[in-house]
């Protein structure tokens, strides 16, 4: 008996352990955003694990207010700071209008018009028709390879919207 309750405090000392690197370690990738990438890519690309690192402290939590409630400070204070990133994770807005500032982005793979026998007539003018009902601000088309009938230039004047 005394060597399962050893082995318990022993795996609860571990876990604690685990959990204020843990908290080091979020606090580390929250400050992502405040710095330049340029300088420092390595935390910057450790930012994408803020979703995994938000759940992993949601479970502490609730492991730690199970057992002992002042270890859950620990996690309930990561989750505290990280409040603003959850709003990126999981989107609570119910507009469905975008915002006046907000750009749209398209993008499609026209595939080299390989799938287009006849790209530079009818096809390709239907292509332009539905990119111009979209009136998206920038257009990304991939596989776009220039031809003498097909051009960007050809392609920007076909898309224009007045």
């Amino acid at each position: 008996m005394e060597n399962k309750k050893n082995k318990i405090i022993l795996y609860n000392r571990i876990l604690l352990l685990i959990n204020k690197g843990l908290f080091l370690f979020t606090l580390l990738v929250f400050t992502a955003k405040y710095l330049n990438p340029t300088y420092f890519w390595f935390i910057s690309i450790l930012a994408l694990c803020v979703p995994f690192l938000l759940i992993i402290h949601l479970c502490f939590v609730i492991y730690w207010a199970l057992l002992k409630r002042k270890f859950a400070l620990i996690s309930g204070i990561t989750l505290l700071l990280g409040l603003g990133h959850w709003n990126k994770i999981v989107n609570f807005s119910t507009n469905d209008k975008p915002s006046p500032n907000s750009i749209s982005i398209m993008s499609y793979n026209v595939k080299g018009f390989v799938n287009w026998p006849n790209y530079q007539n009818n096809n390709a003018k239907q292509l332009f028709k539905m990119l111009q009902k979209q009136n998206t601000d920038i257009y990304c088309i991939q596989e776009f390879y220039k031809t003498k009938n097909i051009t960007p230039t050809k392609v920007q004047k076909t898309t224009k919207t007045n």
